[in-house]
């Protein structure tokens, strides 16, 4: 028998060598992760649905009250609830996330009331901002940040401790050595166009 040639012994050398290293593959893998992506695509494109829906039902309202003569009928005696006041949740303040004994975060469990004192769901661009409280300090703003009201619609919590949007906010590295800050959060409803703020003081001491 007449030898391969050398350039086919080398060829037939490495494709068996590819097959080898390669291995036979984990199809049971390959469903699952692909049971997994199905499964993300199917959330995402509920909540996509979902958001759909809610512009749906905006758009039929503005339209219905266009159909009325751009004022909606109103009832006698009703008082519908209103963005009123904001409040400071219980546990607001600064926080210890990363457990190294140094506040390093604020968080604020924001209530948003209508007339009557009840928590009311709102639509709008929040912001917060940490101030230096210190009396011996120079007064200054040491972090702050917006939330666009996307954003600030997925800060909506409600579970044991209760119904509020909960903000967070990152704090330098230099906020250690400050003994108190002012928070101070203003909120824009986009329902009514008016501005609502608050503030409190807390101290900087020790880790939670």
């Amino acid at each position: 028998m007449r030898p391969l040639p050398r350039l086919l012994r080398i060829s037939l050398a490495a494709t068996l060598m590819l097959t080898a290293c390669g291995g036979p593959r984990n199809f049971l893998n390959e469903n699952d992760r692909l049971r997994r992506q199905n499964l993300e695509l199917n959330e995402q494109i509920e909540k996509l649905q979902a958001q759909i829906e809610s512009r749906i039902q905006e758009i039929d309202a503005l339209q219905a009250q266009q159909e009325q003569g751009g004022a909606a009928a109103r009832i006698d005696g009703a008082d519908p609830p209103r963005l009123s006041r904001l409040r400071f949740g219980r546990y607001s303040g600064p926080v210890d996330s990363d457990g190294d004994g140094q506040h390093d975060q604020v968080r604020i469990y924001l209530h948003t009331l209508d007339q009557h004192g009840r928590f009311v769901p709102v639509s709008g661009r929040a912001v917060v901002r940490a101030n230096i409280a210190t009396a011996n300090a120079a007064p200054g703003t040491i972090a702050s940040r917006a939330w666009e009201p996307p954003e600030f619609d997925q800060s909506y919590r409600s579970g044991i401790t209760g119904t509020h949007y909960t903000l967070e906010l990152d704090l330098p590295a230099g906020a250690a050595g400050v003994e108190r800050i002012q928070l101070y959060v203003a909120l824009h409803d986009a329902a009514t166009g008016l501005r609502h703020a608050a503030e409190k003081s807390f101290e900087m001491s020790a880790g939670r």
